[in-house]
């Protein structure tokens, strides 16, 4: 398979709205799918550099479904960023082979900072990530200190650093609300979706920093209506990273583990 992968450039709508950062503007490098002959050997040469190298393979639910078998297939693992990094942190492998985006990796290694973190490609980026720069992010904080800084865990290594808290969508809900409880005030970065539904959960007190995932910014209520229609005995299960009026269709609401797990659990034929 050839080194050189095509690049596709996608422009989409985002409404401007003040104080947003741009990522208005998407790229992907996107590989041809490989031969079942090429796959195979090149699934193999993995397996076997796997072993080589005492290293373990984590895959993103995200990740193509080649790379999911794979970590699974050779005692990896397939689960969220949080997951893949303790992971990590309690394998054996002193090297670790992040397949998923840039913060997931930078994640895993400040669990294992004694440990090499390998990723198949540095500019597999997150738009939440590039849409909440450190210096901006900084200036937002220095602005309202007042605020206990509470940060999503898809930013940067810097951004964490900023916070006071960082939270993933499974356990976001509970800490906001034990801050609200002893009576702090909240600055939520990066993501306005997932910060609004927590805001409307837990009633706190919140400012957030004006970021969206581009592609669940993209989810339209109308068009999961027409969907429902077509499938009235289907169950709805969103993610919190999507606007309001789509949060407000759904059966279920949670993270990629809890989504996966209303899957398996409800009631429905499809």
């Amino acid at each position: 398979m050839s080194s050189v992968l095509s690049r596709i450039n996608v422009d989409y709508e985002q409404p401007e709205m003040a104080g947003s950062c741009s990522t208005h503007h998407a790229w992907a490098r996107v590989p041809p799918e490989p031969a079942p002959p090429e796959r195979a050997a090149l699934k193999e040469r993995i397996r076997s550099l796997l072993k080589a190298k005492n290293a373990v393979m984590v895959s993103h639910y995200y990740v193509h479904p080649d790379l999911q078998d794979l970590a699974e297939e050779t005692g990896g693992l397939v689960s969220d960023s949080l997951e893949m990094a303790r992971f990590g942190r309690d394998h054996a492998a002193r090297t670790l082979v992040v397949s998923g985006v840039r913060f997931m990796g930078e994640t895993a290694k400040i669990l294992s900072p004694e440990k090499r973190v390998l990723m198949p490609d540095l500019d597999a980026t997150c738009s939440l990530d590039l849409g909440c720069p450190i210096d901006a992010f900084s200036a937002f904080c220095d602005a309202h200190p007042d605020r206990t800084v509470v940060v999503y865990a898809n930013t940067s290594a810097a951004v964490k650093a900023r916070a006071d808290w960082v939270v993933t969508s499974s356990c976001a809900l509970d800490i906001v609300r034990a801050l609200k409880a002893q009576g702090q005030k909240i600055l939520w970065a990066p993501d306005r979706h997932l910060g609004g539904y927590i805001q409307r959960e837990t009633g706190a007190d919140m400012v957030m920093w004006n970021g969206a995932c581009i592609v669940h910014d993209e989810f339209k209520a109308f068009e999961l209506q027409a969907l429902m229609q077509q499938h009235p005995l289907a169950k709805v299960l969103v993610h919190p990273e999507a606007p309001a009026d789509v949060v407000a269709l759904a059966d279920a609401v949670g993270s990629t583990s809890g989504i996966l797990k209303a899957a398996r659990e409800m009631d429905a034929p499809e």
